[in-house]
C-alpha cells in the first residue's frame, strides 16, 4: 500500500463513519422528539459514559453534555468506519477475503448492539439503540460497498 491508498482508506473510513454516525443521531433525534425531550438521549449517554451509570438516572437534556457525547459518538463511528475501509482495502490486495467486506461492518454492528445490551443505560429504552445501530451499520456497509464494490467474479468462486 502506498500513501495514496492510505489516504483513500482514511477518507473512506471517515466518510462512512460520519454517515453512520449521522444515521444514529437522526434516530436519537426522532426518538427524543417523540418523547418530547430533544437532546435527552445524548445527554443521558454522556452522563452514563463519563459520570457513571447512576448519574444517568437523573439527567435532563443538556446541550453541553449532548455536544460532548456527540464528539465521542462520531469518534467511535469514524474509528469503526476506518476499520471497515481497511478491511475493504485488504480485499483488493487479497481477493479471497471478499467475505470480510461483507462480514466486517456487521461484526461492528454486533459489537455496538452487544454493548447496548450489556450497558443497558438506565433511563433510556433500548429500541432506538437497536434501530440506530442497525441503520448506522447498514449505512457504513453501503458506503464501503459504494466506494469498494465486490467483483461478481469473486462471488462465483
Amino acid at each position: 500500500m502506498d500513501a495514496d491508498d492510505k489516504s483513500t482508506i482514511l477518507a473512506d473510513g471517515v466518510l462512512s463513519g460520519v454517515v453512520a454516525g449521522l444515521c444514529v443521531l437522526a434516530v436519537f433525534a426522532v426518538y427524543d422528539l417523540l418523547t418530547g425531550e430533544l437532546l435527552r438521549t445524548p445527554s443521558v449517554l454522556h452522563a452514563h459514559f463519563f459520570e457513571g451509570p447512576n448519574a444517568a438516572l437523573s439527567v435532563d437534556a443538556d446541550p453541553g453534555r449532548a455536544a460532548t457525547y456527540t464528539c465521542f459518538h462520531f469518534a467511535v463511528w469514524i474509528g469503526a468506519g476506518c476499520c471497515a475501509a481497511y478491511t475493504a482495502a485488504l480485499r483488493q490486495i487479497y481477493p479471497a477475503l471478499w467475505y470480510a467486506v461483507v462480514i466486517g461492518p456487521f461484526v461492528i454492528l454486533c459489537v455496538f448492539l452487544w454493548a447496548a445490551g450489556v450497558w443497558g443505560v438506565p433511563g433510556l429504552g433500548v429500541h432506538h439503540f437497536w434501530v440506530g445501530a442497525l441503520l448506522g451499520g447498514l449505512a457504513m456497509a453501503a458506503m464501503i460497498f459504494w466506494r469498494n464494490p465486490v467483483d461478481a467474479e469473486l462471488l462465483e468462486d
